[in-house]
Formats: structure tokens, C-alpha cells, sequence
């Protein structure tokens, strides 16, 4: 078994590999692929770092399986903040509004609407979360598994 020092790189590269390719729509659309992708080279990673020293498939499996839940906080950072940003662009414009009527009522109002989005959206942040990190871990963890399978040295 591999040292957790040595798997940490791998699995933020193939994080960051998996999280582009997200972006991508043709791939984004083939369920799951980018974060197989990423997982596949996280566990090719580790196998190119370690050199000489003997891997198992099961260290793949950990590398890929690091790289999902590393791609899968970083979609729920993005989550987050967006939701965040659309609260706070409610409440600029419940300031514009107010400014421009000079009554309170439409900072109240939209300030209200971005207070009430934001804490739904993270609530479903929260709980994409759970879902993600859960079902990246596993995806990404066959992609290092194949390529553990495919790459490290048998014996």
C-alpha cells in the first residue's frame, strides 16, 4: 500500500483534469465519464510518481477515489458561491430599486428573495454534497482501478 503523501498530488491533478473536463458539454454529457477520466489518470499518476515501488490495483482505487471527492468539493465550492453571488444580486437590486423609488419596500422585498434563495440553495448544496462526494468517490475510484489494473507492475 502506497503512502497517503504520494497520492495526495495525483488526486488533486486528476481532480483539477476531471473538473475541466466537466466543462466540456460533449463529455459532460456521457454519464460520468469525466470523473472516470479523472480517476484514470490520478491512478496513472500515482503509478508514473511511485517509480520502482511495487502497486497494488486497491492503490489506484484510493487514488482515483481521493480525485472524485476532490472534484466533487470543488463543484460544491461552485455551488456555493453561486449561490451566494445570486443572493447578493438580489439585495443589489433591492438597493438600486429602493434608491431609485426612495422607499424601503423593494430592499425588503428583493433583500427578502436573496435571503430565501441563498439559504434553499445551500440547503441543496448541502445535501448535492453528501450525493456528490458519495458518488464521485466510487466513479472516479474505477477509473484509478483500471488504471491500476492496466499500468502498475504485477508482483
Amino acid at each position: 500500500m502506497v503512502s497517503v503523501v504520494k497520492v495526495i498530488v495525483p488526486a488533486i491533478i486528476g481532480a483539477l483534469i476531471g473538473t475541466v473536463l466537466g466543462l466540456v458539454p460533449f463529455l459532460n454529457w456521457i454519464c460520468c465519464l469525466p470523473v472516470v477520466l479523472g480517476g484514470f489518470v490520478s491512478g496513472a499518476l500515482l503509478g508514473v510518481m511511485a517509480g520502482n515501488e511495487k502497486l497494488q490495483t486497491t492503490d489506484g482505487f484510493i487514488a482515483g477515489g481521493l480525485a472524485g471527492f476532490l472534484q466533487a468539493l470543488l463543484i460544491v465550492t461552485v455551488l456555493v458561491l453561486v449561490s451566494l453571488g445570486f443572493g447578493g444580486l438580489y439585495l443589489g437590486m433591492g438597493a438600486l430599486f429602493a434608491a431609485v423609488s426612495r422607499t424601503l419596500e423593494p430592499l425588503l422585498i428583493f433583500g427578502g428573495m436573496g435571503l430565501l434563495g441563498t439559504i434553499l440553495m445551500l440547503a441543496i448544496s448541502f445535501m448535492a454534497a453528501v450525493i456528490y462526494c458519495a458518488l464521485y468517490s466510487v466513479m472516479a475510484g474505477i477509473g484509478g482501478t483500471i488504471a491500476g489494473a492496466l499500468m502498475y507492475k504485477k508482483g
